[in-house]
Protein backbone atom coordinates (compact mmCIF):
# COMPACT_ATOMS: atom_id res chain seq x y z
CA UNK A 1 0.00 0.00 0.00
CA UNK A 2 2.87 2.22 0.89
CA UNK A 3 4.26 1.58 -2.68
CA UNK A 4 1.14 2.55 -4.54
CA UNK A 5 1.11 5.88 -2.27
CA UNK A 6 4.53 6.48 -3.04
CA UNK A 7 4.50 5.76 -6.55
CA UNK A 8 1.06 8.02 -7.07
CA UNK A 9 2.92 11.06 -5.47
CA UNK A 10 5.83 10.94 -7.27
CA UNK A 11 3.83 11.22 -10.45
CA UNK A 12 1.40 13.73 -9.00
CA UNK A 13 5.32 15.69 -8.06
CA UNK A 14 6.25 15.04 -12.01
CA UNK A 15 3.11 16.42 -13.36
CA UNK A 16 3.30 19.55 -11.53
CA UNK A 17 6.65 20.29 -12.45
CA UNK A 18 6.00 19.21 -16.25
CA UNK A 19 3.23 21.71 -16.14
CA UNK A 20 4.79 25.02 -13.66
CA UNK A 21 7.78 24.29 -16.52
CA UNK A 22 5.60 24.96 -19.46
CA UNK A 23 4.03 27.69 -18.01
CA UNK A 24 7.25 29.40 -17.74
CA UNK A 25 7.98 29.11 -21.22
CA UNK A 26 4.60 30.19 -22.33
CA UNK A 27 5.11 33.75 -20.13
CA UNK A 28 8.54 33.93 -21.41
CA UNK A 29 7.79 33.84 -25.15
CA UNK A 30 5.12 36.84 -24.85
CA UNK A 31 8.09 38.69 -23.57
CA UNK A 32 9.42 38.86 -27.24
CA UNK A 33 6.54 39.68 -28.96
CA UNK A 34 7.10 43.14 -29.91
CA UNK A 35 4.80 46.07 -31.17
CA UNK A 36 4.26 48.11 -33.76
CA UNK A 37 4.45 52.00 -33.39
CA UNK A 38 3.80 54.79 -36.28
CA UNK A 39 6.60 57.60 -37.01
CA UNK A 40 5.07 60.62 -36.02
CA UNK A 41 6.73 62.07 -39.19
CA UNK A 42 6.08 60.18 -41.96
CA UNK A 43 3.21 57.84 -40.14
CA UNK A 44 5.03 54.49 -41.47
CA UNK A 45 4.58 51.43 -39.06
CA UNK A 46 7.61 50.23 -37.84
CA UNK A 47 8.68 47.37 -34.95
CA UNK A 48 9.20 49.28 -31.26
CA UNK A 49 12.47 47.63 -31.21
CA UNK A 50 13.86 49.65 -34.42
CA UNK A 51 12.12 52.85 -33.46
CA UNK A 52 13.68 55.83 -32.58
CA UNK A 53 12.48 57.51 -29.98
CA UNK A 54 12.74 61.27 -28.86
CA UNK A 55 10.19 63.49 -26.60
CA UNK A 56 8.21 60.57 -26.37
CA UNK A 57 7.86 60.07 -29.95
CA UNK A 58 8.73 57.48 -31.88
CA UNK A 59 10.66 58.00 -35.31
CA UNK A 60 11.55 55.47 -38.40
CA UNK A 61 15.27 57.09 -38.96
CA UNK A 62 16.99 59.83 -38.27
CA UNK A 63 15.90 61.87 -41.12
CA UNK A 64 12.03 61.55 -40.09
CA UNK A 65 13.66 62.79 -36.18
CA UNK A 66 15.27 65.86 -37.96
Amino acid sequence: MIKIITLFLCIVALVWIFTASRRKNKSSNQDDITLSVQCSSCKTYISSNEAIMSNGKYYCSKECLE
